[in-house]
């Protein structure tokens, strides 16, 4: 993602509130306003991952970070094609 639509994310959360982010009706025109230097397919893509529900699911789903520093994860065995 382009830092610059990074940081236009974090001054419309900034300004809005977090709760923006999981609206993308709310969130649409903010986008269009304040990224008109951002290339137009990266914000057709956030503004798709904003439609699927991502920030919600990120927000829902545990910290991986702090997982690896408890030690609390399991590593899946790799998986093996086998050829026919």
């Amino acid at each position: 993602m382009n830092t610059n639509l990074l940081n236009i994310v974090k001054r419309i959360v900034a300004e809005q509130g977090e709760a923006v982010l999981g609206d993308p009706q709310r969130l649409k025109p903010f986008i269009k306003s304040y990224a008109q230097t951002v290339p137009q397919d990266e914000r057709r893509a956030f503004g798709r991952c904003v439609e699927a529900g991502a920030y919600n699911a990120l927000k829902n789903a545990p910290d991986a970070a702090d997982r690896l520093e408890r030690g609390n994860f399991r590593i899946l065995p790799k998986f093996e094609y086998k050829r026919r």
